[in-house]
């Protein structure tokens, strides 16, 4: 049974899950993110925008196969500048790709602004700090096909600005942006 107290203290901090396999340097049996396909997936040419302050990621993803393949490409922001402590890599977007066999798909993920924050206890708001920070986009948080670099404008996120990332998908994918 439980014990007469409900306190409960946690100690993990931010490093939960994934992330804290990420900040161990432990490699999980099935990593966030894993699955499994009747194709194989080539990643190439990661570019990134900020606009607006939304920062979009883009890639092409090619289907390899002799089979249509559906694949959901995750995009994971590194630790954010300044000197709050924030995980060594967190999920900041993903797109569900379906794509005919032999056939290739640009694909742009809005990264979403609280993956790229941290809450501000004091003003009570979640802050986005500017600099640098590390972009990985691949199959799951263990299996990284693309790297790159991203400078965040800085600034704050909504509170409405869920983890949800907005979606226009002419491809029919959903989520982000997959055509």
């Amino acid at each position: 049974m439980f014990p007469e107290t409900r306190d409960v203290e946690l100690t993990e901090g931010v490093d939960v899950g994934y992330r804290g396999y990420a900040a161990a340097g432990a490699t999980p049996l099935f990593p966030f993110g894993y699955g499994l396909s009747y194709t194989s997936y080539r990643y190439r040419n990661l570019a990134h925008a900020v606009e607006d302050g939304t920062v979009r990621a883009s890639f092409t993803v090619r289907n390899q196969g002799q089979r249509r393949g559906v694949e959901v490409a995750q995009v994971y922001a590194g630790g954010l500048p300044g000197r709050v402590g924030t995980p060594v890599t967190q999920l900041a977007g993903w797109a569900r790709v379906d794509i005919q066999r032999q056939s290739r798909k640009r694909v742009t993920v809005e990264l979403a602004c609280k993956s790229l924050a941290y809450w501000d206890t004091d003003d009570g708001r979640w802050i986005m700090p500017a600099g640098p920070v590390n972009l990985s986009v691949g199959a799951s948080s263990a299996d990284i096909r693309l790297e790159g670099r991203v400078r965040l404008p800085g600034g704050s996120c909504s509170e409405g600005s869920e983890l949800a990332m907005s979606a226009s998908s002419p491809g029919g994918g959903v989520g982000p942006s997959a055509g």
